[in-house]
């Protein structure tokens, strides 16, 4: 977990950094600068919403899984059992 959240930090910082740099060293007038910076960032943003719901599906899909291997082995013991008593 704390890999994690260092990772996630690195990850931030680079964004930021990197957006400094990028406004530093920029090409374009402010205007523009401030224009494609905002696009960018509204794509990202969708694309880190989308990666989020993703993996949010997968965590969902495996509790899913296991609830129903559970379940599965719950009533099969129950019906081990019921035939062991009627022996």
């Amino acid at each position: 977990m704390k890999k994690r959240i260092q990772m996630i930090g690195g990850l931030l910082t680079g964004i930021a950094l990197g957006t400094v740099a990028g406004i530093v060293m920029a090409p374009y007038s402010g205007r523009k600068t401030r224009r494609m910076l905002m696009k960018k960032s509204r794509q990202m943003s969708k694309e880190f919403g989308n990666a989020m719901r993703d993996s949010i599906g997968g965590i969902r899909d495996n509790y899913n899984r296991k609830v129903d291997e559970y379940g599965a082995d719950g009533i099969n013991s129950i019906k081990s059992l019921k035939e062991k008593i009627k022996i």
